[in-house]
């Protein structure tokens, strides 16, 4: 079942690729950090974020992703 997050998540997808901001074949990797990041996001809902996002990029570095 998609979700509006989802269909915002593909205009996200669009936008990087229409602006060439990454090659396309990358653009996958970049909205599945955005949907891992506001999942964890959404299970810690009164963490600050730029404390989740600090955590997210330190979980990312070490899973080499």
């Amino acid at each position: 079942m998609r979700t509006e997050s989802d269909g915002e998540l593909d205009a996200f997808g669009r936008w990087l690729a229409d602006r060439r901001l990454t090659q396309e074949r990358r653009v996958r990797f970049y909205v599945g950090w955005v949907r891992r990041f506001l999942l964890r996001r959404a299970a810690r809902p009164r963490e600050v974020w730029e404390d989740s996002l600090r955590v997210f990029l330190d979980d990312l570095a070490e899973s080499g992703t």
